[in-house]
């Protein structure tokens, strides 16, 4: 029997027990990037449980065995108009406490609850009530669930492809704030080679973990004096070298990534590497110092008076939530369907300063809530008036 709706009470239909449900079990299906299938498993259930049907885009079809797939479910009439998007996967467990969801009071604790499935949950539930409804669609609506992104996004590099709307939505955390603007992203590989000796007798060595830090120190100095330096984000992610012998290390790798402003090129950061980088060498005897560039996105900015935003900015005035655009400071899929014909806003329950965090945690207010704000943007956007 279908759900009868109005304009003002379809968010009334949204089932927090099911919304819960969904949240813990997909939480409690370690999931991170390249080992998303058991993820995968709990979503697919939920959309054959609710009569949504679906499609899985392969994402490494020649390679024999491989499971790793996005889920893309629609309704209404094609092309669709708008379009969700959220990340099965999360970043590799790093400590004993375990993976599993922890209930407390309205929280729900583990990891990837804010990054991001409770966002894949609320992303979910939305389309859940509208198969449920009688609500007629003008336009149709899609739900894509991707591998991949918090690697380099190989899941939504392919979608985007051939997969967008006018309007995607990211359900990346941002405490439900729309965020209309993105960082930009640089990751750099660095190495250095140096000469080994004795350890008692560095001076006839040349210490490749010695220069390396130099390098590192010279570069973030540099930066601090840029004129945005305090809207940059610079982090050596990664040092190692060397051995556990008792030598000068000859060799050493690192790590950086570097978060950038929206409108900020990596020109700058590039330059103060290469000069840096030539500086360190100058200062030390026989040390050899290279890098290489891994992965790079540039930042965007749109006009929160846009129209396409329009429909978004009513759903907010509605459920009395202020309409405050702000900038998502991370890397995200965003970037890949930010495109001239598509709009992107990253709106999502939780919070980034949790994500990636041994006590990551998102509220059970926050994903409902998340589901009504999607809910009521597919009748905006995509129900007959």
């Amino acid at each position: 029997m279908k759900i009868k709706t109005g304009k003002m009470d379809i968010c009334s239909f949204i089932n927090p027990v099911r919304l819960k449900r969904l949240l813990v079990d997909s939480v409690n299906q370690y999931s991170p990037s390249f080992a998303e299938f058991p993820a995968l498993t709990v979503f697919t259930q939920f959309l054959r449980e609710n009569n949504l049907k679906y499609s899985l885009q392969r994402i490494n079809p020649e390679i024999a065995g491989s499971n790793r797939s996005n889920i893309i479910c629609s309704l209404g009439p094609e092309p669709i108009g708008l379009l969700f998007v959220g990340h099965v996967d999360t970043v590799d467990l790093w400590h004993e406490g375990g993976h599993q969801a922890v209930l407390k009071g309205e929280r729900i604790y583990g990891l990837g609850t804010a990054d991001m499935k409770g966002g894949c949950s609320a992303m979910l539930e939305a389309l859940a009530v509208i198969k449920e409804s009688d609500m007629q669609l003008s336009r149709g609506v899609g739900v894509a669930l991707v591998v991949g992104e918090e690697q380099y996004g190989d899941g939504s590099q392919l979608l985007s492809r051939d997969y967008s709307a006018p309007l995607v939505i990211i359900g990346e955390p941002t405490n439900l704030m729309p965020c209309l603007s993105h960082y930009g992203y640089l990751e750099i590989q660095f190495s250095g080679k140096g000469e080994r000796a004795h350890a008692a007798l560095p001076e006839i060595g040349a210490n490749a973990i010695h220069a390396m830090l130099d390098w590192m120190l010279r570069i973030l100095n540099e930066c601090g004096e840029l004129s945005y330096a305090a809207e940059l984000a610079v982090n050596p992610r990664e040092i190692q070298g060397g051995e556990p012998s008792f030598v000068v290390a000859d060799s050493c790798e690192a790590l950086v990534d570097i978060h950038l402003p929206p409108k900020i090129s990596s020109d700058d950061i590039e330059k103060i590497i290469e000069e840096t980088r030539k500086e360190t060498i100058d200062s030390y005897k026989n040390i050899d110092l290279n890098y290489q560039k891994l992965f790079s996105t540039g930042g965007f900015e749109q006009n929160a008076s846009h129209k396409v935003f329009n429909p978004l900015r009513n759903v907010f005035e509605e459920l009395g939530r202020p309409w405050m655009p702000g900038i998502f400071r991370s890397q995200s899929d965003a970037v890949f369907f930010k495109k001239p014909d598509n709009n992107v806003v990253i709106c999502g329950p939780g919070d980034l300063a949790v994500a990636h965090r041994r006590n990551e945690f998102v509220s059970l207010p926050d994903v409902e809530t998340a589901a009504r704000i999607y809910l009521s943007l597919i009748r905006e956007v995509c129900a007959d008036t």
